[in-house]
């Protein structure tokens, strides 16, 4: 992630205009020659000095967008498939749980309704928000719903009680709520010349991972993916139609790693921490998982849900006997890890999953993941007090003004894949990491979380207080080195956690910065082991 300082605004603000003409220049080519050939005015003529070659680029770039781009952002802005309902139980402890957590109900108000003052709102703005928040519906549904009436005129009385205001009957046609899975998914195009440097990157990544060791396993189902990656065609073949990359573990007094990738480019991000990691620790194993539709690919098919994952990683798991683990994950990576931890809780099918993670699910094959983790280091964590507005805002609705505000909305939130997953993809009351999820009974080992202070994603601050039960962050008196550290040594809601709190550093710039080494370290305590199983290569 880069600063925000004025040369880096203008470096991005050039490179994304830069990208967004290159389409429509190609489209003008074509036209100025098509029009050329065809015996043009006389303003056209310098066309003829045009060799025809010269041509293929722009065409491909007009043919990329037509046949590839249009019918693939149209397929990705259509209506989702909400998972199942929960029981109303469930439903009213989920929303006392989220009311109990918020920091300030104001600006937990003003920003789920795009900035609109609690003053502003009427009864039925709130409750077609509530309806999207906890029935995943709209107001059509609600007649069809009727038992609904009650619980959520509950939901609304609350939501009076939490800003301390009654809301007035009807509704105000000026003030819009965040629906995420309801509202629109914004996308932009990026040319074929952005995917052919997505391909360089990746055969990069493909060599750095290489020399380090790693072995690639690829989904049999690697022509779904563009850029399409050749040099992993004939290698190993991945269980399931997630690939991955894999370390053999032959340590006997550490844990393997399970490394789950955040919302970008893939892997290539984190190489640095891979090569700190395999120097530091040479015997530890490493399975790295690789999401591409969170990676800027084009991809037939949308990231899995949730059962669905738990059950691809399980056989990845099964396939390398990987146990008592040590999960680091990264952003979105967040929200893998709550599913893996909350694994045996539901199990819900999606026309559109793996189909053999299907079969595996209705043949009761499915072992709860969560047993297999050992201790778990969350980095960046987006699925921590997910319930608030902010992480919702920042990444998918927030205008950009500064330099890394730029990077990410066009680098991330607008690309078709990840736009898709977050919109379509993305239900946070599956998502959400609760502090209870942290405790030994559930990672017997001890978990870490580090943050970062100017993170533009995630509520940091918020969630330092959360996570240590202070009501500030701190001051510099308490530094060391630009970081914040608490450790809770368990004699307090059976806690084993470590939180660190980065000064000065955005998201995801802990792996391109120097304090890198603080993350190795927690991850070499981390992955301590008593007594180490077998593991096979």
């Amino acid at each position: 992630m880069i600063g925000t300082s004025l040369a880096e605004y203008v470096f991005i603000r050039v490179c994304i205009v830069l990208l967004r003409l290159v389409t429509p220049v190609s489209f003008g080519l074509v036209a100025a020659y098509v029009a050329w050939w065809y015996d043009a005015p006389r303003w056209l003529h310098w066309m003829a000095v045009v060799p025809t070659w010269a041509m293929l680029y722009p065409i491909a770039e007009c043919l990329f967008y037509l046949v590839v781009f249009v019918p693939w952002s149209r397929h990705l802005r259509r209506d989702t498939e909400h998972p199942p309902l929960r029981p109303r139980r469930e439903r009213e402890d989920l929303f006392r749980l989220c009311h109990e957590n918020i920091p300030d109900a104001d600006t937990y108000a003003r920003v789920w309704f795009h900035g609109s003052e609690p003053a502003e709102l009427r009864r039925d703005n709130v409750e077609d928000w509530i309806l999207w928040a906890v029935f995943s519906a709209n107001r059509s549904e609600l007649d069809k719903h009727p038992e609904w009436r009650e619980e959520l005129a509950q939901y609304v009385k609350s939501f009076e009680e939490k800003i301390e205001t009654t809301l007035p009957a009807g509704h105000n046609s000026h003030v819009k709520s965040i629906r995420l899975t309801l509202d629109e998914v914004n996308i932009v195009h990026r040319p074929l010349v952005w995917y052919m440097i997505v391909a360089h990157v990746d055969f990069l990544t493909f060599c750095a991972l290489n020399l380090l060791g790693f072995t690639h396993y690829a989904s049999p189902k690697w022509f779904t993916v563009f850029p399409f990656r050749p040099y992993t065609t004939f290698g190993n073949r991945s269980p399931s139609e997630v690939s991955y990359w894999h370390r053999p573990h032959r340590s006997l007094q550490k844990r393997p790693i399970l490394f789950i990738h955040g919302l970008g480019i893939g892997l290539w991000a984190y190489i640095r921490f891979f090569f700190q990691l395999v120097r530091a620790e040479p015997e530890v194993g490493v399975l790295a998982v690789e999401l591409m539709p969170i990676s800027m690919r084009i991809t037939a098919s949308p990231v899995l849900r949730r059962d669905v994952m738990v059950a691809t990683l399980r056989k990845i798991l099964a396939r390398h006997e990987f146990d008592n683990i040590l999960l680091i994950a990264h952003s979105y990576g967040s929200i893998v890890a709550a599913h893996l931890l909350h694994a045996a809780a539901r199990r819900s099918l999606s026309v559109n999953d793996d189909i053999d993670a299907q079969n595996d699910l209705r043949d009761g094959d499915v072992a709860d993941v969560s047993p297999k983790i050992h201790s778990m280091l969350l980095i960046d964590p987006v699925a921590i007090l997910l319930h608030l507005p902010t992480t919702a805002s920042n990444f998918v609705y927030r205008n950009p003004r500064q330099a890394n505000e730029y990077q990410l909305w066009y680098f991330a939130s607008r690309d078709a894949g990840i736009a898709n997953t977050l919109s379509r993809q993305f239900f946070w009351a599956d998502n959400l990491l609760w502090k209870v999820d942290l405790q030994k009974d559930r990672i017997p080992g001890g978990a870490a979380v580090v943050l970062s202070e100017r993170d533009q994603i995630t509520p940091a601050s918020d969630i330092w207080t959360y996570l240590t039960g202070r009501r500030t962050v701190g001051d510099a008196s308490e530094e060391e080195n630009g970081v914040l550290r608490w450790r809770s040594d368990g004699s307090v809601d059976d806690l084993d956690l470590e939180v660190l709190f980065e000064r000065g550093l955005d998201h995801a710039q802990i792996f391109d910065d120097g304090r890198l080494h603080q993350v190795l370290c927690i991850a070499q305590r981390l992955m301590q082991n008593i007594k180490a199983p077998s593991y096979r290569d």
